[in-house]
């Protein structure tokens, strides 16, 4: 079929092509234009993330003032660039932070960390203080002329821990009540009756019980073990059914969806749902049914769980068990033994299992994460107690690995400890080391094993073989003290004839340097007077001023020699690189320092995405379908990456297997405190040297060209140029030595 001419080779005219033009152009435009969140800074600039979870950065001078959390209009000028166009939302219209002034000027440090350092602060409450937690309000963003802030509320001081707290919650967007819905639809929560829901498994009668600390309120997870007639064991984990009381839709929902989890504090809990349900109707109390969620593991001799299985039950604890005394019936406390009879043979038949699980975990090439979460003994101001060796009491408790063969060590110390104690108590000067001669450091052989036998036929006049081998020891031993006795006396007046003599030459030495060599004031006067040769054609008001310019440096120079006692060019090398020795040792300890600060921010950010990408990479492991196992992979790509990255990071940078988050941020903490003092240092150390420096600068211009020496910055190479100059100077040092007129023979003779 032909085409039609008439229409295929018409041309459009301009009016009818001009809409679909701006119609493109418009849609062009539209998907140029993106809705961004702020989520923070990285390496300088914006880091901004779309609906989709797409990444952009932009400058931070096109940012248009944009704080974390705010949403913006931007346009897109690269594949992951952008240009803010609009400040849609802010997220910070309220800010809380710490009040500063500096030099009359006021400002606050906001307790969130991603926003500014300081901000500006106006029409300030006029009873703040310095150091003075407040909450603020913001009357002007950054893009309408500067971000500032006025004054709302104060809360207290930062250096207690109350109003510490209290401003943490208030920054953090934290509820502390409960609306009056919920508390209602809570307060109709009735404890659990089978009736209600008869699909429930009933596992009441299993020997069930909790393992909590001692001022645990709520207890979710309860524990159980049964001994099956195959010689198998049925491990029963009992969380509280929760989802049972808080249906989908409800106040209850809504609320705890807001909260996202309970939140933990020094001393205070903000909890998730309403204390009648997370402490009485869901708490696992004991003697009182409750619906539960159970896993029951069967699980064979050598630690392999053979079937599984979840189930909707209804169960009741049998105890309240708390982990100190627990801890006290595992190390053999007999009162602890006859208190929790009912339960002693499951806890000690548990712990051999956990046992055969850990070994079962560890060859199987597993790694573990030993985080302490100790609970924080506070007073009654809710600070926390500090003890005698530095640390803070807790609560903590170990329960694992009491007789690992790795703690011998421990035990050995410990009972070495109580035989000392006990001796000296009985005032008894023997003492007992746990260690070994070598680890002590002593050069003595050690005496055999004698044995309860040999013992006896000792005391009895029988000499054994064993008895005779530790009398040889004993005399070969005494022999060796009185040696090395001797031989210390030795060394003593060698080291004392030593001592003597270098006295003796040092005492020769400075007398010669004294007769010999000129002092430092000397030196400096003929530097006083080069000068005044060097400005003899100047004017006799530059003369002048030269000159008392000159005097007034040579003065405080003297002064300072005078205060650090030096007198001669030798005593002042030394003095200068001693100085400078430690100016560069002091450079190095703060760059070290900088940089184990700057490594501990990259381990804390990597072990950040670990703990937060972990339930998502478990997740990805526990589908077995490779399909799906497949599109839950690209739907989580970012988070599964971030996850194995922080995993390598963590493997590849930590000593072992585990880590402490708090111990790293105090380390950290400790050496950014460090920091400034070790600045000031520097500085001090870095003007002496400077002066020191001056000095010596001014003695090369009237010293002999073999004393020149370069003063260079301490931890750098001499400047190429001050080498050519002293180079320069002693070239024309020894020309003009070799330019004076040769003595006649005349007088010659009359020196003769």
């Amino acid at each position: 079929m032909k085409s039609d001419t008439r229409y295929s080779n018409r041309r459009p005219s301009a009016r009818s092509e001009r809409p679909a033009r701006d119609m493109r152009a418009q849609r062009t435009q539209k998907e140029q234009t993106v809705q961004l969140t702020v989520r923070g800074m990285a390496r300088g600039a914006i880091r901004m993330e779309a609906e989709d979870g797409t990444i952009y950065t932009c400058a931070k001078e096109n940012a248009r003032g944009a704080l974390f959390g705010d949403t913006v209009l931007a346009e897109r000028i690269g594949r992951d660039r952008v240009i803010v166009a609009k400040v849609l939302t802010h997220a910070h219209e309220n800010i809380m932070g710490v009040l500063r002034v500096h030099d009359g000027v006021r400002v606050i440090q906001p307790l969130e960390r991603r926003l500014p350092a300081e901000i500006a602060v106006a029409d300030l409450h006029a009873e703040a203080e310095d150091g003075e937690i407040v909450r603020t309000h913001v009357t002007r963003w950054e893009d309408e002329g500067g971000l500032c802030v006025s004054v709302e509320e104060r809360i207290g001081s930062f250096e207690q821990a109350t109003y510490a707290l209290d401003a943490l919650v208030m920054s953090m967007r934290l509820r502390t009540d409960f609306p009056e819905d919920v508390l209602k639809e809570a307060d109709t929560c009735r404890p659990a009756d089978l009736a209600d829901d008869p699909t429930r498994e009933d596992l009441r009668h299993l020997l069930s019980f909790t393992i909590d600390g001692r001022d645990a309120k709520d207890f979710d997870d309860s524990v159980s073990l049964e001994q099956l007639k195959n010689g198998h064991v049925r491990l029963g984990v009992h969380i509280a059914d929760v989802g049972h009381y808080v249906r989908p839709g409800t106040a209850l929902d809504r609320e705890a969806f807001a909260r996202g989890t309970s939140v933990y504090l020094p001393g205070r809990v903000l909890p998730m749902l309403p204390e009648q349900l997370c402490n009485g109707v869901c708490s696992l109390r004991p003697n009182e049914d409750k619906f539960t969620m159970t896993a029951l593991m069967e699980i064979d001799d050598a630690g392999r769980v053979v079937d599984e299985r979840i189930a909707r039950t209804i169960t009741c604890s049998k105890a309240r068990l708390v982990y100190d005394d627990v801890n006290a019936l595992f190390n053999g406390s007999e009162q602890q033994a006859d208190a929790m009879a009912a339960v002693a043979d499951t806890l000690r038949r548990m712990r051999v299992l956990a046992g055969k699980l850990r070994a079962r975990r560890q060859a199987q090439g597993c790694i573990d994460f030993e985080i302490e979460e100790p609970g924080f003994v506070l007073d009654e101001n809710g600070e926390k107690i500090r003890l005698p060796s530095g640390r803070y009491k807790t609560r903590k408790v170990d329960l694992v690995d009491w007789n690992n063969r790795e703690n011998a060590e421990v035990w050995r110390r410990a009972w070495a400890d109580l035989a000392n104690e006990f001796l000296e108590r009985n005032d008894c000067p023997e003492r007992i080391d746990h260690r070994s001669y070598e680890r002590q450091g002593i050069e003595q052989i050690p005496t055999v094993h004698v044995g309860v036998s040999a013992t006896q036929m000792e005391k009895k006049g029988i000499v054994t073989e064993r008895g005779e081998l530790n009398r040889n020891i004993k005399a070969a031993n005494r022999i060796l003290r009185d040696i090395r006795r001797l031989v210390r006396g030795l060394k003593d007046w060698l080291a004392e004839l030593k001592e003597r003599k270098a006295a003796l030459l040092e005492a020769l030495a400075e007398a010669r340097a004294q007769a010999s060599e000129p002092t430092i004031p000397q030196l400096l006067a003929r530097y006083m007077e080069q000068r005044g040769e060097e400005r003899a054609d100047w004017t006799s008001k530059g003369k002048l001023k030269g000159a008392v310019s000159d005097f007034n440096k040579v003065q405080a120079a003297m002064e300072f020699l005078r205060q650090k006692e030096i007198s001669t060019v030798e005593t002042l090398d030394r003095q200068l690189d001693g100085i400078s020795e430690n100016a560069v040792a002091i450079r190095d300890s703060m760059r070290k320092a900088e940089r184990r600060i700057k490594d501990i921010d990259t381990l804390l950010s990597h072990i950040e995405n670990y703990e937060k990408y972990k339930p998502v990479y478990r997740e990805y492991a526990a589908i077995g379908w490779k399909k799906q196992k497949e599109k839950f992979a690209e739907a989580h790509r970012s988070e599964l990456e971030a996850y194995r990255a922080a995993a390598r990071y963590v493997k590849a940078h930590l000593p072992g297997t585990s880590y402490s988050r708090k111990e790293l941020e105090a380390e950290r903490k400790d050496l950014a405190a460090a920091l400034p003092g070790k600045r000031e240092e520097l500085e001090a150390v870095q003007a002496d040297v400077r002066t020191l420096r001056d000095v010596r600068h001014w003695l090369n211009q009237v010293l002999p060209p073999d004393q020149y020496r370069q003063t260079a910055e301490p931890g750098k190479k001499p400047s190429i140029v001050e080498g050519l100059k002293g180079r320069e100077q002693r070239i024309r040092q020894e020309q003009e030595k070799q330019q004076q007129p040769p003595r006649t023979q005349k007088q010659q003779d009359m020196e003769l």
